[in-house]
This record gives structure tokens, sequence and C-alpha cells, in this order.
């Protein structure tokens, strides 16, 4: 069997996150008596939800999938009848490799499903071996704080895309395996209906067709992270059929898409406020925008901005900063038309220009048209005062140059 999984860069961003800015909850999750606390009271559960399978006996086909699995040490499977849910997951233990299989999944899904939802368990199991188990701490990490409900949305985000990539690595190397789309996509909305507002009569071939469509039109009001993950999981598979070279890692942009300010995930909010950073200082280059009034806002937003970092950036930096604002959508352009907007009005003494100073930056960041759109309504000017403040944007500045 097929195990080859990748990973996403994605993956990789979240680790290194952790490790350089939360190292102190980090470590706190690597205590040793809190992670033998941890790993006792999972195991604790599984056996009190779960009896152990053997599959030699009763499930010869089966075993020898799992045994062949080449994971380290035997991969043990157990058996959920109770469970509500028609699953095969991977538990999130390191001791050793197990499986679960939920409901009457084994009586409800055809011996080619089973093995195809198996294989990418396996892969599953496999990736979190990756670099020394760290990549299973993140998950549980991650888990144990939504769950706790102690940090704000962005964890609960970045739980939700670090889980959604895992989950296409792992389609993919079931794909690999069961060579056939139709039976992997049959078993996966077996197991996880699909959205009320799509249509019941879809079967597999139908969604794998559509999916990408169903994806991108999808409305997040009407169905959970976990439906429309789904959605593009199908998406990625036929993809992947009809392009055998396509690289899956290729689709993160639309795991990570937000389309909101209020919708970052951990490493967004991280790349938002370097960006926020870089900005603010380009900005308070000039000597006349270092007021009182004006550094005490930028440091409302960076409490230890010091002074030294009020430089111009360089022609490379600036073309930088412009194309990774492009890339961003409009929700986040807004962000920095009004945060340019806010310092241009911070102090009044300084009359036109500040908003002449935030017009040549947006004409950088290539935002002016949607900056001027929102600079007319907010700040209330007559067109024509407006149109003469960028008219004379040049000769202000440099009538403030010049003090």
């Amino acid at each position: 069997m097929s195990l080859e999984i990748d990973q996403f860069p994605y993956h990789a961003a979240v680790l290194k996150y952790f490790h350089q800015h939360e190292k102190v909850r980090w470590k706190a999750f690597h205590d040793p008596a809190v992670s033998s606390d941890r790993e006792s009271r999972m195991q604790l559960q599984l056996r009190k939800s779960a009896r152990r399978l053997q599959l030699v006996d009763a499930l010869p086909w089966l075993y020898d999938v799992v045994n062949s699995a080449k994971l380290g040490s035997p991969v043990a499977c157990y058996l959920a009848a109770t469970e509500p849910q028609l699953q095969v997951a991977a538990v999130p233990l390191l001791d050793q490799p197990r499986l679960v299989f939920t409901g009457p999944v084994l009586e409800t899904l055809t011996q080619e499903e089973i093995l195809a939802l198996v294989a990418g368990e396996l892969a599953r199991l496999r990736f979190w071996q990756e670099e020394g188990g760290e990549y299973l701490s993140v998950r549980q990490l991650l888990a144990e704080l939504v769950e706790q409900k102690q940090v704000p949305r962005s964890h609960e985000l970045t739980f939700q895309r670090f889980q959604l990539c895992t989950d296409l690595l792992a389609d993919q190397a079931a794909l690999r395996s069961c060579g056939n789309a139709e039976t992997l996509v049959s078993a996966m909305v077996k197991c996880r209906p699909l959205p009320a507002t799509l249509d019941k009569s879809l079967d597999a071939v139908s969604l794998l067709s559509q999916a990408q469509s169903l994806w991108e039109t999808a409305d997040p009001q009407t169905m959970s992270p976990s439906q429309r993950g789904l959605l593009l999981r199908i998406a990625a598979l036929q993809r992947s059929v009809k392009e055998p070279d396509w690289k899956i890692t290729e689709i993160e942009s639309q795991v990570t898409a937000s389309q909101t300010i209020n919708d970052l995930d951990l490493l967004q909010q991280l790349q938002l406020m370097d960006l926020t950073r870089q900005l603010i200082c380009c900005l308070l280059e000039p000597a006349w925008m270092q007021t009182p009034a004006i550094i005490s806002y930028a440091r409302s937003y960076f409490p230890n901005l010091r002074e030294a970092e009020l430089v111009t950036g360089s022609d490379l930096q600036v073309e930088q900063l412009a194309t990774m604002v492009q890339q961003y959508p409009q929700a986040w352009q807004d962000y920095f038309c009004f945060m340019l907007l806010d310092f241009a009005s911070a102090d009044r003494d300084l009359k036109e220009a500040p908003l002449a100073l935030a017009l040549r930056w947006t004409d950088r960041l290539e935002i002016t048209e949607r900056f001027r759109e929102i600079a007319q309504r907010e700040l209330r000017l007559r067109k024509m005062q407006f149109a003469e403040i960028i008219r004379e944007r040049d000769q202000i500045l440099a009538a403030a140059d010049r003090g």
C-alpha cells in the first residue's frame, strides 16, 4: 500500500509559529507530567468507548492491509459500535498507531470503501510521526485550546485549516491506494452527510464533477467548516484524477482564504501585524510626521515602536509591500485604507499634509481608487476640495518637507 504523504507549507508555518510566538504555551504542553496525564486520559477514554478488534480472525482482508502499514509498530484497531457517526479515525497518540471504527461502519460501507478510508487514516498516522511527532503536538494543542474555549477565533481557524490540510494529504494517499476517486468519495459522504443546502440525490460521480463550483459558491452561513472542507477535498480528488502531475499543496490558498479582517488565523494575524508595522514606519519617516500626537497614535498599534524604526523603505521593500497588499481581498485592502486615513487625521495641526502623504502611499500600494472613495466619504470633503488636494499633493508634501 502506498502511504506517501507530503506536507503543506501551512503545517510547517504553524509549527514554527508555536516555536517562536507561543513558547510558554508550547513548553507547558510538553511538560512530561502533563503529557503523561493527557495520554492516560485518552487511553482510558478509548478503553471505555471501544473494544479491541482481532482482525486476523474476524476481518482477514483488513488485517493484511493494516499489518503492512510499516508505521514502526503494529496498528491496533478498535470498534466503537455504539457511537452514532460512521467513521474510520486515527487516534491522536504516538505510543502506538491506532485506528477506531465507529458506528456500524464495517456493516454499512463496502470493503473497497473501508480500505480507501483506512489508507487515508494510515497516512494520517504517518504524517503525525513527522518532525518527531511535533505535527501531532500542534494538532493536540490547538484541539485542547479550542475545546476549552481559552483562545480567540484565530486559534480555532488555525485548527480548522491545519486539520483540512492534513485531510487533503490523507485523501491523496487514499486515492493512490484505492485508485478510484468514486469509491473514496462514496465512503466520505456516507460518513459525513452533505450540507442540507445541497441536492441529496448527488452521487459520487456528480459530486466529483461539481465539487469545485459547489465549494466556490458555498455560503459559509449555511454549512459548517467541515462541510465546506468536504467539498474542497472532493474537488481536490477530481483535479488529481484529471491532472496526475498536479501537486496538492497548490490548493493551500483556497484553504487559508479569509474574506474579512475578522476571519484571520494566527499566521495571517502575524503577517498583518508585520505589514502594518512596516507601513507605519514608512509613513512616519518624514520628520514633520513625528509629532507627539502621531507618535502616540502609532504606539496605540505598537507600544514598543522605536523612533529608530521610522525609516523609509527601499524601492524593493515598497514593491514587495505593494505586491502583498494586492494579493489580499478587498476587506484587507480596506483595512490599510482606513489605517492610512486615521494617520491622515491624527494631528489636525498638520492640515492637508498627512492626507497628501497617505495619497502618495496609496499610489505605491496600488489601492488609490478605493482609498479616495473611502477618504472622501469619511472625511466629508467636498469633491472639488478633495480633487484640489489630489492635484497639489506633491507641492503640499514639498512644503511640509521644507518646514
